[in-house]
């Protein structure tokens, strides 16, 4: 095993959404389970999912997909306190993290796949997916990066890393627009589950039609 872990986010409060968003359908899952599936696609049973918890239904969800999980106190903090939970869970042989964020199930196993891959050839520093020359997630970085992640201030969470190791970054070109969105209003909803249903409709009509045999 390579010892590279998922820390997936998940102890948001979902108040732009207005109720649990990672528990809204997506297809034939839900937002976390897509997600949650993705990762296990990337790093097998090596996921940590961080939970406010307080929110008791997304715990069974996750204890019902067999994920180990950990709390956040005090999600309220920001999501560098939630990355920083996951962080003091993990074993201490794990060698880097996969941050995925609940909140994207757009977002493909491939793009963490190709990250996973850039850093089994030259392992080391914070490899990050672009699109278009932007940055986004899920992001794959290092371990011994712990403490300093520890130390960081809220207010910039994760930039302030890069912001101190600009040369220990790899960019990979992802080629997928997905990763610089995530779902935290009902509007942002609306358009996701809309692609789903534009491409289901389009894979349905590319079905060859049946024809019937001459008799």
């Amino acid at each position: 095993m390579d010892n590279i872990w998922t820390i997936l986010l998940a102890a948001g409060a979902s108040v732009r959404m207005g109720e649990p968003k990672l528990l809204l359908p997506y297809g034939a899952k839900t937002i976390l389970e897509t997600v949650a599936s993705a990762a296990t696609e990337v790093t097998g049973e090596q996921v940590m999912v961080v939970l406010d918890e307080r929110q008791e239904d997304i715990r069974r969800k996750v204890q019902k997909l067999q994920l180990t999980y950990t709390f956040n106190p005090d999600p309220s903090r920001g999501m560098l306190s939630s990355v920083i939970c996951g962080l003091d869970a993990l074993p201490e042989n794990a060698a880097a993290f996969f941050l995925f964020l609940g909140d994207q199930p757009q977002v493909q196993a491939k793009v963490a796949q190709n990250l996973k891959a850039a850093w089994l050839a030259n392992p080391g520093g914070i490899l990050l997916p672009v699109y278009g020359g932007k940055r986004g997630h899920p992001v794959l970085i290092s371990t011994r990066y712990k403490e300093e992640i520890k130390g960081l201030s809220p207010d910039n969470g994760l930039k302030g890393l890069m912001l101190r190791h600009p040369g220990e970054i790899r960019e990979v070109e992802c080629g997928a627009p997905e990763i610089l969105r995530d779902i935290d209003t009902p509007a942002d909803y609306r358009y996701e589950t809309g692609l789903i249903n534009h491409q289901e409709q389009k894979n349905q009509n590319k079905k060859p039609f049946k024809t019937r045999k001459s008799l």
